[in-house]
């Protein structure tokens, strides 16, 4: 899995969904809740899966994700796994400032984030930069029109 995105439930409307959206559709293999877990699925087994087999973690800080138990569960698991080696941990600063992380997180404070200001587009533009993600437009793969034979 190239990517991982952790959030607030109260972010997918105005952010998050979008960007998962556009990740896919660029051919990104992406853990997004909404797509990734199914009926009858275990949240628990399904989301430690994704932090597992992702390469890459985005967590879309918020004032919403720092008041859940279930995002900060995931923050420290994403943080070992980063401390490790094992992922690259990208944060996306959604509706709070860098200083406000880094008042409350001073930990995050080290990495390089972006804001969601610059909208989902150039969000996920600057992850694939990052993370060395050749985007390929899924919804434009279209197969190749075979060149007529013309009689002579």
């Amino acid at each position: 899995m190239d990517y991982f995105i952790s959030h607030a439930s109260e972010d997918k409307d105005d952010f998050v969904r979008q960007l998962a959206d556009y990740m896919i559709l660029n051919g990104a293999t992406t853990f997004y809740d909404e797509y990734s877990i199914k009926l009858g699925d275990s949240l628990f087994d399904s989301i430690n899966d994704g932090i597992k087999n992702s390469k890459n973690c985005i967590i879309i800080l918020s004032k919403y994700f720092f008041q859940k138990k279930w995002t900060m569960a995931e923050l420290r698991a994403i943080v070992n796994k980063h401390i490790e080696g094992e992922i690259i941990l990208i944060p996306i600063y959604h509706n709070v400032t860098f200083q406000e992380v880094k008042r409350d997180y001073p930990m995050l404070a080290d990495l390089i984030g972006a804001s969601s200001e610059i909208g989902y587009e150039k969000v996920a533009e600057k992850i694939f930069q990052a993370t060395g993600h050749t985007p390929e437009l899924a919804y434009m793969k279209i197969p190749p029109i075979e060149k007529s034979k013309k009689k002579d």
